[in-house]
């Protein structure tokens, strides 16, 4: 399946990372799955009407962070999930995405039983997708 990736060139989020970003959710949600083929560069510039070097950027950052592979005369395709972060790094990284996350919200108005329905809901989607386990 092919990613659909819609830019907002005004965006305060530079465009390499919206397109890592709504590629990283359509992994997380299971719209693209282990397998699955990207784009090409060049093919996902022209589709978007930017710079390849944008695209590239975006992918490389995929691929360093284990979501992505560049397969030779295949292009890139989606990798199994597999953690390669540390529990560190891991707490790291989900201590920068809540910090993100409240941000974003803070000034939208909503009491915080909203912003926790919301928030859970999104996360028993993730859950049922398979993307994400329970630690006990």
């Amino acid at each position: 399946m092919e990613p659909f990736i819609q830019i907002v060139p005004g965006s305060s989020s530079p465009l390499y990372q919206q397109i890592a970003d709504q590629i990283r959710t359509d992994c997380s949600k299971g719209r693209l799955k282990a397998g699955d083929v990207l784009p090409s560069i060049r093919q996902l510039a022209e589709k978007l009407v930017i710079n390849p070097n944008t695209v590239a950027r975006a992918y490389a950052e995929l691929v360093r962070q284990g979501l992505i592979l560049g397969v030779a005369g295949k292009g890139f395709e989606v990798c199994p999930f597999r953690q390669k972060y540390s529990l560190q790094e891991q707490e790291r990284c989900l201590q920068e995405a809540v910090r993100d996350f409240v941000s974003k919200v803070a000034f939208l108005d909503f009491e915080q039983k909203q912003i926790f329905q919301i928030l859970e809901k999104e996360l028993a989607e993730l859950k049922r997708s398979g993307r994400t386990k329970e630690r006990t």
